[in-house]
């Protein structure tokens, strides 16, 4: 039996999100690119600023948050950060108590 790749593994968590969620898993996907690829001047402001919270409210109307929490750069390497979950407005869009809550203890063992 063979792993799955990363490309398959993607494909997957794509399609269990819904349409607003994939809106905003697209932005986020492209912010994350944005930050690897810019020149660290240009990289610092972006991180400062963050996801535009226009793709807050995307997120915010999905019904596959937990999918989309998960998909968060450091919520897959399991070491979430405060920044990180700022820089993508987790605070304003995950409705789930119980995941925000384990998201806070998470960044909170930190």
């Amino acid at each position: 039996m063979t792993q799955p790749s990363s490309a398959q593994s993607n494909a997957s968590v794509a399609e269990a999100i819904d349409d607003c969620g994939l809106r905003f898993l697209l932005a986020s996907r492209h912010h994350v690119y944005l930050l690897n690829t810019l020149p660290l001047r240009q990289r610092a402001q972006m991180q400062q600023v963050g996801l535009s919270p226009a793709y807050y409210v995307w997120a915010f109307h999905s019904e596959s948050q937990d999918e989309l929490l998960n998909s968060l750069p450091s919520m897959q390497k399991g070491a979430p950060t405060w920044a990180e979950m700022r820089q993508f407005g987790v605070g304003w869009w995950l409705r789930n108590i119980n995941s925000l809550q384990r998201c806070a203890e998470k960044v909170g063992q930190k």
